[in-house]
Order: C-alpha cells, then structure tokens, then sequence
C-alpha cells in the first residue's frame, strides 16, 4: 500500500487507520493565571502526505470514512494518554469529537468510563472537544449525550467557538466547562477592537455560568496580553509550544512574558489597603523523606489547631501540601494506615496545588480559590514571594472574610450611579500610579452638562453620566497598559494608566461620545447644533451639545513624582483650555500638557 498514492481505494485506507501510523501528538494548555500546564490537547498526525489532519479528513471524507477516522483518532489519542497519563498527574487531555460521531450510539458504546479504566485512565481528566466543523443534525440527542457524559464525569468543551455552524445554539445546548476561542477570533485580537468587545462578553458571560474561556492559536506577546486583560483563564498556541509526539512543557520564556504580564494584570484594582502578605501564616514545614506518616499523625493528634503543613525544599520553594482533612481521608478504611504509616509524607502529599504570589488581587484569589475542583475548595493557598520561596498560607476562612470586608469598602466608596469606584479608592491607586516609571492621567469630563441637566431633566442627567461612564470603561479596557477608572463625582472622572496612552485611542474615544451622545437629545436640538436654555440670570440662550474634555498629563510632566493635591492645579489651566477650543470646534477633544512642573511650580 502506497499511502502517497492520490487514488486510494477504501480498503487501502481502512488498512493504513489499523496500521498504527495514526499518532496523538500533545500540544500544553497552559492556566494563565499560574502558568503552570492545565492539559493537553490531543492532535491527530498521520504520515507521508496525509501527515496533517487537514489532509487526513479531507482524505476519509472523499472515502466515506469519517467514522473510522475519528475511531482510529480516538484509540491513538487513548493509547498516548495511558502511556503518559500516570507522570503527567492532575494534567487534563482535550480530545476531539464531531457532533456526528458524538451522537451515534456507536460511540457511547464504546467509548466508557468502564474502557477508559482498563487502560488505567480517569475519566475526569477527559475533556471531550465538540468541534464546530460540521452542525448538530438532531438537539434532542445531543443533550442527552451531553448530560451522559457529564454525569460519567468528564468535561466538555466547545471548540472553535465564534467559527462553527450553530455556536449559540450548541451552547445553550451543551453549558461547556470550557470555551475555545477559535483561532481566527485571537489572531491579531490586540489590533481588532470588535474581536476584543466579542471576546470580553464572551468571558462575561462563561464566568456568569461557570465556565472558562480558553484562547486557542496564540502566536505573540501581544495577543498573549490582550487575552489576559480581557479575562481568559487559559491560553494555547505556538507561543507556548507546538504539537509534539511527547508531552512537554512550554517554552521557559513564554512562561517568563506570561508570569511577568500576569503580574500587571493581577495587581489589586479595587483594594484599599490590602495586601496578601497581611494576610498569610507561616505554617509547619517539612523537609521532602524527613517525616513519615506515622509521625504526621502523631504531629496531627498533639497540634488541633494544625490543619496542613507545607513540603519545601532546601531553598525554601513550596514542593507539596497536605492537609489534615485530604491525610485521614487516605488513612481511613480497613487497611489504610498499615499501607501508608511508613511512607514519607511527600509521597502522599498533593503536588498540585494552588500557588499565588503575594500581589495577587484579592478577587483575582477568589476566582481562582473557588475555581478549584470540589473536593479541593477548601484547601489553603499557597503564598510565594518572587523569588518563589513560601511566604505562608491562606485559609479558605481568612480569604472569605477579607473577601467580604474589601467588598463593603469598596461599596463604600463606589458612586451609586456608575458602581464606579470613588475618592477613596481613586487615592490609592494615584498613590501608587505616581510612584511608577510611565504614567498618563487622564482627567475627564461633560462640557455644559450642568445646562443640559437643566434643560433636559435630572433623569436625562443621569443617562448622560452613565453613557460617559459606559464609553470610557469600553474605550479603557482596550489600552494597551493597565489602566484604572474612578468616578470622581458629577459629571468627573479619572483614567489613570500606567504606560503613555496615544493620540489614536483619545480622539477614537471622542468621535465615539460625539457619535451616542446622540441619542440623548431631541433630533431638532441635533440639527441646530444646539438647545434652548436659561442661563444663571434667567436668559433663555442657545447652549451647544454637550462634548468630552479630556486634558491628559504624563510623568514626563513632572520632574519629581507630585503631590496627589498638587495634579488638581497643574491641570486646571489645562481644562479651561481644552473647554474653550470644544465650545469653538463643537466636538468633544483632548488637550497634552506641555509644561514641565516641580514642586514649587512650572520650569
């Protein structure tokens, strides 16, 4: 049989599918959140030139062969996780499936939790990938099948999602653990700001219902940041590592960029004065071989309040965690202490548990503690500094507690019309903003919005303060550094950014309020260019639409970091100016300072 034959006969084919020159390639899934490998995605390699899934399907389509391809696919990828699976714990494996193939009863026949087990395989480490490459000919069914597999305990993701024939539908039909972006949606996503809106809502609304976002086809730093910004819990591309016929781990220095941009990206946005390393307890420790079973349960039994110990190394890294609950769970039955009373703990300890570093933000914590498997929710977290070494621990109970204090401070301070956050958040972060290399500060706010509150009402009023607070929040997010929106008070607000923030993404931000502001005046008030009002002596004027001043300062501003009280003067010259060019030009605008100040004025 010549497989490079381009006339193959179906025998020939069913011959090559039984051959064993079908192989499982591993391609890491990275979590985002703590760059370690989440699982791998199982892809199927032929030979010769039906070496690449394209050329292989393309092949058994032409063949009427899908079934037996996918068949052949599935034992491969089977095979390669049983070889692999026992040195890879707690690792994840992402297998495809057609929906037609998912559906028939030939599958649910054979592929089982029962037949997994013969092979040594846990069925909750399967994650089955409904791919979108053809549609759901029958829901009904499908739902079942969903809700069996489920059920049987493996995962389900929707691949190719944005790309597929019914991908709405076939969400709502199977509520997926995961969500794969499609390629297409993350190629080039830091450039496209539709792609970033899409995606955005897409994470909105699978956190809404529990499920995680998982980015595919990620090739550069730049897409690697904008996903992270816009909340996708786990990433997977070249950038980390291409398919190959044994697992590996990603490229050290895609680790490095995705640590160091998570770092940003994790940093508290909301706290006030909290920060993790107020929170953590040095627990008991022990050095891996130097305590066995025997004497942990002792060490257990003399110390009540003692409810893990942390493994480390020489150098003081966290290796393994134990807890009290998870030891006596292994101890408990007929035989259990026997078998394990002289092991040493590291070898029963969990080695995958999760880690944090100490400026992670307090919500960022939550999400990821309360995302944790069921029967690992209340284990403590592990604090690192960031040299990786154990600052402590975090119990489920200080973490909720704390969690519950920072959001009624937040509430607290938070405007009531926009949920923004207000003057005492607002001072924190410019605290620290000022204290940092690059910075802008964008002040922002209604040119005649007192006029308009008059003349159109209190209710109008609001929608305009609220349609602002929306346009920057959408305009915000799409910077390409961290930056932070407060809502001062009024018609007032603040972006602080911590990086330079160009020309571009200003005068998008005020042709796009130019454009909605639209829908809050009358169409005669539109066409005039402007409205009927009383001034403050009881004159009825013609007052111009409302427009957006943005007066923008910099580090470069400054030739020392200033006093927060200081910002305010420095700029009011600034707002005055780029008031009067809006009152002349009609449209919203923005204004660069160009002066230099030092504590005692301008140089």
């Amino acid at each position: 049989m010549d497989i490079d034959d381009p006339n193959l006969e179906r025998e020939d084919f069913l011959r090559y599918l039984s051959s064993g020159e079908i192989r499982s390639y591993f391609q890491p899934i990275v979590d985002l959140y703590t760059g370690r490998v989440f699982g791998y995605e199982m892809l199927v390699r032929g030979s010769g030139r039906l070496f690449s899934p394209a050329a292989l399907f393309a092949e058994a389509g032409c063949l009427d062969l899908g079934w037996e391809l996918e068949y052949a696919c599935r034992r491969a990828a089977l095979n390669a996780i049983a070889e692999r699976h026992e040195e890879l714990p707690g690792v994840s494996f992402f297998i495809n499936v057609s929906p037609s193939v998912f559906t028939s009863s030939g599958f649910r026949n054979g592929f089982t939790v029962h037949a997994l087990k013969e092979r040594g395989i846990d069925g909750s480490r399967i994650v089955l990938e409904i791919t979108e490459t053809t549609s759901v000919s029958d829901y009904t069914v499908f739902d079942e099948m969903i809700r069996h597999y489920v059920a049987e305990g493996f995962h389900i993701a929707l691949d190719d999602f944005g790309a597929g024939h019914s991908g709405l539908i076939t969400l709502v039909a199977i509520t997926p653990h995961y969500l794969k972006l499609d390629r297409e949606l993350v190629k080039g996503i830091h450039r496209n700001h539709y792609k970033q809106g899409l995606v955005k809502h897409i994470a909105t609304f699978a956190d809404s219902v529990g499920s995680h976002v998982l980015g595919e086809g990620i090739e550069t730093e730049e897409e690697l940041n904008t996903l992270l910004r816009l909340g996708s819990r786990y990433g997977q591309g070249f950038f980390f590592g291409r398919p190959a016929s044994e697992p590996r781990l990603p490229d050290p220095e895609a680790v490095r960029c995705l640590m160091r941009l998570g770092k940003e990206h994790r940093r508290s946005y909301w706290s006030l004065d909290f920060s993790l390393y107020r929170m953590v307890v040095r627990p008991e420790t022990v050095a891996p071989g130097t305590m066995t079973c025997n004497a942990l349960d002792l060490f257990f039994s003399g110390h009540n309040s003692v409810s893990h110990i942390v493994v480390v190394d020489e150098s003081d890294h966290p290796l393994k965690l134990i807890t009290r609950q998870y030891f006596y769970s292994l101890l408990s039955g007929r035989y259990g202490f026997s078998v394990f009373q002289r092991k040493p703990v590291d070898a029963i300890a969990k080695g995958d548990f999760l880690i944090v570093e100490e400026g992670t933000d307090l919500r960022v914590l939550s999400k990821l503690a309360m995302g944790r498997p069921e029967d690992e929710v209340y284990d403590p977290v592990v604090v690192v500094d960031d040299e990786g070494k154990l600052s402590g621990t975090i119990t489920m109970k200080q973490l909720l507690a704390k969690a519950f204090d920072v959001e009624v401070k937040f509430a607290v301070s938070a405007n009531p019309l926009t949920q923004l956050p207000g003057n005492m958040v607002i001072r924190v972060w410019l605290e620290d903003l000022l204290h940092r290399g690059l910075f802008t500060i964008i002040y922002a706010d209604l040119d005649k919005f007192k006029e308009y509150n008059d003349s159109y009402g209190f209710s109008s009023g609001d929608d305009m303060i609220k349609l602002f607070a929306e346009l920057l929040q959408n305009h915000v997010q799409h910077f390409d550094s961290v930056a932070r929106l407060g809502h001062v008070g009024g018609d007032d607000f603040i972006v602080l950014v911590e990086g330079i923030v160009d020309d571009e993404q200003l005068l998008h931000l005020c042709e796009d309020f130019d454009r909605k502001k639209e829908s809050l005046f009358r169409q005669e008030d539109i066409e005039y260019g402007c409205y009927h009002a009383l001034n403050r002596i009881g004159e009825e004027v013609d007052v111009p639409l409302v427009t957006v001043s943005l007066a923008v300062v910099t580090n470069e501003n400054f030739l020392r970091p200033p006093h927060p009280g200081k910002l305010g003067q420095s700029v009011a010259l600034l707002k005055r100016k780029i008031k009067e060019r809006n009152a002349a030009t009609g449209r919203s605008g923005f204004l660069r300072e160009r002066r230099v100040y030092d504590y005692d004025g301008v140089n």
